[in-house]
């Protein structure tokens, strides 16, 4: 400021509207003094300015030591109605930010306090007034100097509405579905477990025989291909019908697996890469389904998207496998060490949020910019609903994506076991794989409450331990069967344990540690296991060897 020494004055940075101002400011100079020779605000239209740690200084609070220098202040509109929708200010001094402008000292006249108005039960949130909900003559929130607090922990509740008779009247539930509707789904999800396992043993038939053989006189020779076209149809006929919001989480879980199905009936020729191929059809398949029932529902479903994405990897895995005269076992060891990555990554990948959301960005300056960089443009605050949409969308994708790779996980996992490998590095390769997948995924169900997630996790993890004890049976090594029966016991027992100390009460932070560091170890080394299955290290050396 002009007249002002360098030395004894406070060096700082403010920025508005875009523009930066660098200053020297004399100790005890009012806030408003230095924004009115800036030509920002005046005592008719006041401003604050926030500090980079968070606290905002009111219109007449003054520049002090408690100030760094060189610090880059943020002006910030002082509002005469409610902050935000959500956060309340309980501070009634002059210097607060939501607090009502008095009459300036030396204007003349008699200041007098103004009554606050009587509590309404039935007010919208939108018009509620700064001190609703607080009691008149209230001494608790008059002493706090700068306490925020949500809406709904100040307003006083509304009451239930009430019938004829005085009695409350219950809230409206969603209607239930039909008994008729969840049989539909129950058998549509029981028929495709069952074509599954149809698909694979007309596959595996087809693969293996090399005559044709009759049934009652009758060529079954166009099995398959009938089989397939009927899943086929199954599948997008599935997904047609489910126009519904409520139906559409079930032909999310039926329609692909009818078309997985499909894929796998196909009457292909016997050739090195016809499994991979069928898998790639039925993926193909299963993806229709998928855009017919996003087609089919208005709502948008992110949960949709998940499953596409999971089932379009899949087949491009394994397309990209075919491509490369890759064997199916290093296929599947790649998807069993995918898995636990994948699923550790659904959390972080799910929930995101606009970077132009700040909470309350009219009072706080929570994100402090450099002096030289320009500021972003306008930024606007985050709605409850908005999160609330946006936590859902989050849940639902981690939930059915969850679902899928620990499907994907235990599939592979017992592909790859009952492939075989005649190298005894791939063997103890695919018995460490599976040991580690296993373990990943039973550490990762610790951090997850919905039901649908953890227990596919769960069942992933029984799934693969149990592979993982045939894998080291299938080694030909002499002290397998003790170590299987001892490991299984030990596990028996430490979850019997476990389950009664938790249930009990018992709480422990150094073991809850040990797990965190369990599970980010084996998440980690699940894909490079995965590779050492596969036959990474005998690529590897042939690429080296020339």
């Amino acid at each position: 400021m002009p007249g002002t020494d360098v030395s004894t004055g406070l060096q700082i940075s403010l920025t508005a509207g875009g523009r930066r101002y660098d200053l020297v400011v004399p100790l005890g100079a009012q806030v408003t003094e230095v924004l009115s020779v800036l030509g920002i605000a005046s005592r008719a239209n006041p401003h604050a300015v926030a500090t980079p740690s968070g606290r905002v200084l009111g219109p007449h609070d003054t520049f002090d030591d408690s100030v760094p220098t060189g610090s880059v202040l943020s002006v910030v509109p002082v509002t005469t109605h409610s902050i935000t929708r959500d956060i309340l200010n309980l501070d009634r001094g002059r210097s607060a930010g939501g607090a009502r402008a008095s009459a300036p000292g030396g204007s003349g006249g008699r200041h007098r306090d103004e009554v606050e108005s009587p509590v309404r039960a039935h007010v919208d949130e939108s018009t509620r007034r700064r001190g609703d909900g607080v009691a008149p003559g209230a001494t608790g929130a008059t002493e706090a100097s700068d306490v925020t607090a949500p809406r709904s922990s100040l307003s006083v509740q509304a009451e239930a509405p009430r019938t004829r008779s005085g009695s409350p009247r219950p809230p409206a539930s969603a209607p239930a579905p039909s008994a008729a509707s969840q049989l539909i789904w129950l058998a549509a999800a029981f028929g495709a477990i069952i074509a599954l396992v149809a698909a694979w043993n007309l596959a595996h038939d087809g693969a293996h025989t090399s005559s044709p053989s009759t049934s009652w006189g009758v060529s079954t020779t166009w099995m398959p291909a009938v089989a397939a076209a009927l899943l086929a149809a199954g599948a997008v006929g599935l997904a047609a019908l489910s126009n519904q919001r409520s139906h559409q989480f079930a032909a999310a879980a039926t329609a692909p697996a009818l078309g997985l199905a499909a894929g796998l009936t196909l009457p292909l020729p016997d050739s090195p890469g016809r499994t991979s191929v069928a898998v790639v059809a039925g993926c193909a398949v299963a993806l229709l389904a998928l855009a017919i029932t996003r087609s089919r529902v208005a709502a948008d479903s992110p949960g949709d998207r998940t499953v596409m994405s999971a089932i379009g990897g899949l087949g491009l895995l394994v397309g990209l496998g075919t491509i490369l005269n890759w064997p199916g076992s290093s296929i599947a060891a790649l998807v069993t060490g995918l898995g636990p990555l994948l699923i550790r990554l659904l959390p972080t990948t799910s929930l995101t949020v606009d970077p132009t959301q700040l909470v309350d960005t009219e009072r706080l300056s929570t994100t402090i910019w450099s002096v030289r960089e320009r500021s972003a443009g306008r930024r606007t605050r985050i709605r409850s609903s908005d999160m609330r949409s946006r936590f859902d969308a989050a849940r639902e994708i981690v939930a059915i994506g969850t679902a899928y790779l620990s499907l994907a996980t235990a599939v592979g996992g017992w592909l790859l076991v009952t492939a075989g490998a005649d190298d005894p590095v791939r063997r103890w390769g695919t018995v460490a794989v599976l040991v580690v997948a296993a373990l990943a995924c039973g550490y990762q169900s610790r951090s997850v409450r919905d039901r649908l997630p953890r227990y596919s996790m769960l069942a992933a993890c029984a799934s693969l331990l149990l592979a993982a004890a045939f894998a080291l049976l299938a080694t030909g090594w002499a002290g397998a069967t003790p170590v299987v029966f001892l490991v299984g016991t030990g596990i028996a027992w430490v979850s019997v344990v476990s389950a009664a100390a938790i249930v009990r009460g018992y709480r422990s932070t150094r073991m809850s540690r040990f797990a965190d560091t369990i599970e980010g170890l084996t998440v980690a080394l699940s894909l490079p296991l995965g590779i050492v299955a596969a036959g990474g290290v005998e690529a590897i050396r042939r690429i080296t060897s020339g």
